[in-house]
């Protein structure tokens, strides 16, 4: 049985784009590629700087690997977390917005808001 996720629905109701909201993988094991395949340059540029910055001053202070891992796992869950609502986000800046609809798969969600469903 799969499991109903909400679905960001952009666009027009019969060419529109559907957006799960929650976890994504694939943000998590690329983040910063994931990040520029979608167009979401500024978020990009962001994370960067504050990777960047953190790890400028764990230098400084002379940290080890350890915490250096940990600051790239930490900076990968962020884009995993966070990823798909700055896609909704800056999709929603470009276009229509439709409703938010809870359906099993992006078909059955661009299917759902062209019928004006729940």
């Amino acid at each position: 049985m799969a499991v109903l996720r909400p679905y960001g629905v952009l666009g027009s109701p019969g060419d529109g784009i559907a957006v799960a909201d929650g976890f994504t993988k694939a943000g998590f094991l690329f983040g910063p590629l994931w990040l520029a395949w979608h167009g979401l340059w500024l978020p990009g540029a962001l994370w960067l700087a504050a990777m960047a910055g953190a790890a400028g001053v764990l230098v400084a202070l002379g940290a080890d690997d350890t915490v250096f891992a940990i600051l790239c796992l930490t900076g990968a869950l962020v884009i995993g977390w966070e990823g798909q609502g700055w896609r909704l986000a800056a999709l929603a800046r470009r276009g229509q917005v439709l409703p938010t609809v809870l359906a099993r798969s992006a078909d059955e969600a661009l299917f759902l808001a062209a019928r004006g469903g729940p």
